[in-house]
């Protein structure tokens, strides 16, 4: 697995100067865990002290390691109607894990141009395919057989294999 961790720090707005540390997975775009420290407890970590203490929030372990998918769909709504609807106009499209942005049904920003329609952003998590298996080989056995076969060495055998797993062949000895 693949990801990313991004370090800010937070001032202002009447709360105590932080440090947060968050950790993103590639494939999901999840930010899994997220660690919130005192400036003096990140530079006591960053320095090699252990065990520093901190406000940890960790969310959607379930889904860590899946592909992320997105999809906008126009979904019929008046947005100036007295009788929106919400859960409704989005029922429809809220299938298959497909799960609505929030806020774009109501946005005016998304109202699609000449129609009582809105843009809506769509998203799910779907677990990754399985890597086909790849074919076993007892290459112990195989470099016997071409000693046998060849009367060359265990050595020569198992450089020759190698030499005709990377695109070469045995003359190139």
């Amino acid at each position: 697995m693949k990801g990313h961790i991004s370090i800010s720090r937070r001032t202002g707005g009447g709360v105590p100067e932080s440090v947060h540390i968050e950790i993103e997975e590639d494939n999901s775009g999840i930010r899994f865990v997220d660690i919130e420290l005192t400036l003096e407890g990140f530079a006591r970590a960053i320095t090699g002290h252990g065990n520093v203490p901190g406000k940890l929030t960790v969310r959607g372990l379930d889904r860590v390691g899946w592909n992320a998918e997105n999809k906008t769909e126009e979904v019929p709504y008046d947005l100036y109607s007295d009788e929106r609807n919400p859960k409704a106009a989005l029922a429809p499209y809220e299938v298959n894990g497909w799960r609505a942005r929030s806020g774009d049904l109501e946005n005016g920003h998304c109202q699609v141009p000449g129609k009582k329609a809105q843009r809506v952003v769509f998203f799910r998590h779907v677990k990754p395919a399985p890597a086909p298996a790849e074919p076993k080989t007892d290459r112990v056995h195989d470099i016997a057989q071409d000693e046998r076969a060849t009367g060359a060495t265990r050595g020569q055998a198992s450089r020759a294999r190698d030499l005709e797993e990377e695109g070469g062949t045995r003359r190139d000895l």
